[in-house]
């Protein structure tokens, strides 16, 4: 059983020994270890000092992909098929009682997506503004790479806006290895077709996965709005019939969503590497006092930055140039 705190060197050293030990005396037993412990993961690294910027670069990408991903099952796991029913969502007066799990999941996405683009405009010295770029589109990468595709998108879609996007002298700097890994999350992503690189790719991705919750909900308002709750009938047009065309497809929809839930994810949790990743810790990130305040949406639900002020800060760490 692992210990709470991280093991030190020592105790490491003491199960090496016991497991030499141990080969010599009961091999079959140390055959069955030997293969747990080449399936197991390190045991995450945690950073003890430094502001939260600074304690975020030195976690693994690997582990903050997970731990992302570990929170955004939670949030998938608890949404109920009903919740999509008549675009339930979208309903500005019943939404937080017919769909108060899907529109949970919503408001995480779009805090995240503006905790991600804060990050970035918040540091005003381009060498640490480079590394986080470069933390971000990594974690986009990991995301992916655990079919995690709702937080990969989540993290792109930051990466892709206006304020980040502009951002020259930050993106110039990049290492090769980050150019190359957002270039194939553009191609992933890429509307060609209506995203056709990104359905193929969920399609034929294992379990589990996390589906882009963004194209989930485009696609069923799309059967809502283009079909016809009702059809008349054939032997009487004055007849009101069931429009069953319409919730067979609304069907098939939903059902690829929740066949994505059929295994899960096997990560382990750790509060304390999530804890970075709060996206209420990017409001101390802001460089000014009076930015600190909360913005609040026309649903009256607390976001972190708007587009604006986004942009604002992103031309005052890269002025804009003139020819």
């Amino acid at each position: 059983m692992l210990p709470k705190s991280a093991p030190n060197e020592e105790y490491g050293l003491t199960l090496l020994r016991r497991f030499i030990g141990l080969r010599k005396t009961n091999p079959e037993i140390a055959q069955v270890l030997e293969n747990v412990m080449a399936q197991a993961k390190p045991y995450p690294y945690h950073p003890q000092t430094g502001s939260v910027v600074t304690k975020q670069l030195s976690v693994d990408d690997e582990s903050f992909a997970q731990q992302i991903t570990i929170r955004e099952w939670k949030y998938f796991l608890s949404i109920n098929p009903e919740e999509f029913h008549n675009c339930n969502w979208s309903n500005k007066k019943s939404k937080n009682q017919l769909a108060q799990n899907l529109c949970l999941f919503i408001k995480w996405t779009n805090t995240f997506c503006s905790w991600v683009s804060g990050c970035i405009v918040t540091e005003k010295h381009l060498e640490k503004r480079v590394q986080i770029m470069q933390r971000m589109i990594l974690l986009a990468y990991n995301l992916f790479k655990v079919n995690n595709f709702n937080g990969a998108m989540e993290v792109y879609s930051a990466l892709s806006n206006k304020a980040i996007y502009r951002l020259k002298q930050t993106r110039d700097a990049l290492s090769s290895k980050c150019k190359a890994c957002y270039q194939e999350l553009e191609n992933y992503f890429s509307p060609d077709n209506n995203y056709k690189a990104y359905r193929e790719i969920l399609r034929q991705a294992p379990h589990p996965k996390i589906p882009f919750l963004g194209f989930c909900l485009t696609d069923i308002t799309f059967i809502y709005e283009g079909i016809k709750k009702t059809t008349k009938s054939i032997n009487d047009p004055s007849i009101e019939l069931i429009n069953i065309d319409l919730y067979r497809k609304f069907g098939k929809s939903i059902a690829e969503v929740f066949q994505c839930r059929e295994s899960n994810y096997t990560f382990r949790a750790d509060s304390l590497l999530l804890s970075l990743y709060e996206p209420s810790e990017a409001l101390s990130l802001l460089t000014s006092a009076d930015d600190k305040n909360h913005i609040v949406n026309e649903d009256g639900e607390t976001i972190i930055y708007t587009d604006r002020m986004l942009e604002q800060m992103s031309k005052r760490i890269e002025p804009p140039t003139y020819n």
